[in-house]
């Protein structure tokens, strides 16, 4: 029974949103949904979503959760206080650097760090370990800061299977908040925040010829109305205001704001739309958390609270179970 359920969803693609240290909600729902037996034929993922997404890819949804269970400030980000001193902060590239998440990709192949001498050797080892056979086909998305346009790299692409560290470069780079974290240099551009367009990681999924897409949306959409009162926060949000409006036409932003804010109905429009143009149906299943999440990670100004990574995961736990049931999808 279990089995004819899974094969009626035809090929099926997990899609990771962005959404910061709310990542850990993402692991919770994958460990759920991976003990249903429902696993991907594709994965694409943006900025947090990239690096629960390249596990996934390498199924390792058990092993994700121990890594977020035991994250830490140093884990994600650190400030070269020498360095930021030497050129002044302001002709720095950026307030702090994120390469520390390229250790934290190392261990979902159990790889140590301690053993790769440069950060090129590193990126290397997991671009090769994601590009490997059986890994699942894997996809992340970046933005140009150049041409003001996403971007998607993947493990099947040529000049990736050429360069696999080019894929660790773009998992690192759809993660990097502009001001805040680097861009990361890809070729003859730079690359950033994967989350300049909210509503591109399901395209390709899409374009890919999913069937079923299980979509891991960290947003709450009925959340309170966030209060700037902390200059950080200030700046974040000019930072993200901008970067939605990098070469955007009105109409293409309102949409992209609209299916942010409400992702279950106006993702469904869209996935409508493409119906038309396919010529069959995309079944759209949206795991998304039923109460607003707290704020952990860099958007708290460093609270990686130990609790409330593990009330995250619980949380994705239960959004993925009230889920799978409505969408009659629970096996076991």
């Amino acid at each position: 029974m279990g089995s004819a359920k899974i094969d009626k969803l035809g090929k099926i693609g997990f899609v990771f949103s962005g959404g910061s240290m709310r990542g850990a909600f993402q692991a919770g729902a994958l460990e759920v949904v991976w003990k249903q037996g429902i696993h991907p034929h594709y994965v694409f993922g943006v900025s947090v979503g990239a690096l629960n997404a390249s596990a996934a890819a390498l199924g390792k949804a058990n092993e994700l959760i121990d890594v977020w269970e035991n994250i830490d400030r140093k884990d994600v980000y650190r400030f070269p206080v020498l360095k930021k001193m030497q050129r002044g902060i302001l002709f720095s590239a950026s307030l702090f650097e994120n390469d520390p998440l390229i250790d934290l990709m190392l261990k979902f192949s159990k790889k140590d760090p301690k053993k790769f001498r440069t950060l090129q050797e590193k990126e290397e080892a997991i671009g090769r370990a994601l590009t490997q056979g059986g890994v699942t086909p894997f996809g992340v998305v970046a933005t140009n800061w150049q041409l003001g346009q996403p971007e998607v790299f993947t493990n099947y692409d040529q000049r990736v299977l050429d360069e696999p560290a080019l894929l660790a470069k773009a998992i690192r780079a759809s993660g990097s908040i502009p001001l805040f974290f680097p861009l990361v240099d890809i070729g003859e551009y730079q690359y950033g925040d994967g989350n300049a367009k909210y509503f591109n990681t399901l395209r390709p999924a899409v374009e890919a010829g999913c069937d079923t897409i299980i979509f891991f949306h960290i947003t709450h959409s009925s959340r309170p109305i966030n209060r700037y009162a902390k200059m950080i926060d200030v700046a974040l949000r000019v930072v993200e205001m901008n970067v939605a409006l990098y070469k955007e036409d009105k109409d293409l932003l309102n949409e992209a704001l609209s299916l942010r804010e409400s992702p279950s109905g106006n993702f469904q429009i869209l996935l409508n739309k493409i119906k038309k143009i396919r010529g069959k149906d995309v079944r759209l299943v949206t795991i998304k958390p039923s109460v607003a999440l707290p704020d952990v990670g860099f958007k708290a100004t460093g609270n990686f609270d130990k609790n409330d990574i593990r009330l995250l995961i619980e949380e994705g736990r239960k959004a993925a179970n009230e889920t799978l049931g409505r969408e009659n999808l629970l096996i076991i």
